[in-house]
């Protein structure tokens, strides 16, 4: 589950994601991804450094396209770094 924040929000969504059981989301606000795993033992989610669904995913380079307002252009220089 992906979650982009523009504004500050009214609720936890990571309390609404729970009892649906997503297992990994990845927040994107102000410019920088957050991104959290569901531990089943606690019933919360936890903070980590990188994807379990994607290893190796550089969200850092990934921050850098989202930002960008030319999204078709920045989508083929992203698909052409992933590529490399």
């Amino acid at each position: 589950m992906l979650e982009v924040v523009h504004t500050a929000p009214l609720l936890d969504k990571l309390d609404v994601y729970l009892p649906m059981g997503i297992q990994e989301v990845w927040v994107f606000r102000d410019g920088v991804f957050s991104l959290y795993a569901l531990d089943r033992t606690n019933l919360a989610y936890a903070p980590r450094r990188g994807s379990g669904l994607i290893p190796g995913l550089d969200f850092e380079m990934l921050a850098r396209y989202a930002l960008r307002e030319d999204t078709p252009q920045a989508l083929r220089e992203l698909e052409a770094e992933i590529g490399r």
